[in-house]
């Protein structure tokens, strides 16, 4: 392994359901945080608490908490840009937020909500709850969701082919889970099913998939401006899964780790965890303008192995999370390694003012020293944040609409500052 030295574009009114004060919030013991949560253009983040509280952050206000949705505890969250959706314990799932272009998967169109609601899907002339969830993810304006069946489902925009199902024209939208399928030729396709674990960019959708021979690769759709669906080509997008490919041959599939979050897709760059190294190693593909693939080109359609300076590259990498426009993963020693766009800070390497990271550089604590004991990385729009083993939050990089959890917008942080995630609200600003 190669040495280092040693956080939603709508008024936050759309995000609450309980709102707790000051006072209530005094009387809440401290019980640490499960998981947390964001997405690739997303400008805030959530977090899952020990008693299964749902507390986010960020577009513009103060820390808003949701005890239950249905009287039913949550499980996971998706952040969007401007709609969140919950998975609950009953494997349904519930969205609020913007509804322009069906996010909330509820069969209607437009507006936007501030209550959670389920999501449906429509089934011989019927609507039923949308259930058997165990995954969802989310896009700028898409959301999917992993069935216990390994089958797919994506609703919301389809404005470049990120639902995935060809039956959808490109641009036109769907209200209700559709479902992911794969083309066989001559207008025949089959259910995308062997899915283990997806990951939404911007604007296109991935999967890792089972194999009959037990290993791992990756499949991915939507839009491709930069080659982010790693199939050898750019410039053209998919309304189909298209394998990740070594080679440009749909046939020679890229490897990748056994593990839920194998594979991340950021704004227009993606990256696997690939099992060849202790652990893995980490490839890249897609955009590379500010360093987000760190594969020393602009650009690369395929597969790349992430590398330092002098062309080693990265490996003992554990576990990996894409933003915007950058990159990160947690090495086996529980240290942080970013690369990508710097311009807010988001590297969490003290250095702001574009100093862009085309190669992997540790996260640092505001005295130098490496920032260690972290289980979890999540990126969102040029920030980062990540869970420590004593389950508090840290977060790093934009913080104009309070992504970092900590007051007032103000300028951003390039080091570490600790998210009071379970913590009084101390900004009133919901309706601003």
């Amino acid at each position: 392994m190669k040495n280092f030295k040693t956080a939603f574009g709508i008024t936050l009114g759309a995000w609450a359901l309980t709102v707790w004060t000051a006072a209530q919030c005094s009387t809440v013991s401290h019980s640490g945080v499960l998981q947390i949560f964001s997405g690739p253009t997303a400008q805030g983040a959530c977090a899952i608490l020990a008693d299964h509280r749902m507390s986010c952050w960020g577009s513009g206000g103060s820390f808003v908490e949701t005890n239950a949705i249905n009287g039913l505890r949550i499980k996971s969250v998706a952040v969007g840009s401007n709609t969140v959706c919950a998975l609950l314990e009953d494997t349904s799932v519930w969205c609020k937020g913007d509804n322009t272009h069906g996010q909330l998967g509820n069969g209607t169109f437009g507006g936007a909500t501030t209550d959670f609601g389920p999501v449906i899907y429509a089934r011989l002339f019927a609507r039923r709850q949308f259930g058997d969830v165990t995954a969802i993810v989310a896009g700028t304006r898409h959301f999917c969701a992993l069935k216990s069946d390994t089958s797919v489902w994506c609703w919301g925009s389809n404005s470049d082919d990120q639902l995935g199902d060809f039956s959808v024209p490109d641009g036109a939208d769907s209200n209700v889970p559709v479902t992911v399928v794969v083309a066989l030729g001559h207008g025949s396709s089959k259910p995308l099913t062997n899915a283990m674990s997806i990951t939404a960019g911007a604007f296109s959708t991935c999967a890792s998939l089972l194999e009959t021979d037990g290993t791992y690769s990756g499949a991915c759709w939507g839009n491709n401006i930069r080659g982010q669906l790693g199939n050898g080509e750019s410039g053209t997008d998919s309304n189909s899964p298209t394998a990740v490919s070594i080679d440009g041959d749909p046939t020679h599939k890229l490897g990748i780790a056994p593990m839920p979050g194998s594979i991340m897709a950021g704004d227009i760059h993606t990256c696997t965890l690939v099992p060849n190294a202790d652990p893995y190693s980490v490839a890249c593909f897609g955009n590379n303008f500010f360093g987000e693939t760190s594969s020393g080109v602009s650009s690369n359609e395929l597969p790349k192995p992430v590398i330092f300076p002098d062309s080693t590259p990265l490996t003992g990498a554990s576990a990996l999370a894409t933003g915007y426009t950058g990159s990160c993963v947690i090495l086996v020693d529980r240290t942080v390694a970013c690369w990508g766009d710097n311009s807010h800070g988001e590297m969490g390497n003290h250095a702001l003012d574009y100093n862009h990271a085309f190669s992997p550089v540790p996260v640092t604590n505001f005295d130098g020293s490496t920032l260690g004991d972290i289980q979890q990385i999540v990126m969102g729009q040029y920030f980062t944040c990540a869970l420590t083993t004593s389950r508090s939050v840290l977060c790093w990089g934009d913080n104009s609409k309070q992504q970092l959890g900590v007051g007032q917008p103000h300028g951003p942080k390039d080091n570490p500052v600790e998210t009071p995630v379970d913590g009084p609200i101390f900004y009133d600003g919901l309706d601003d």
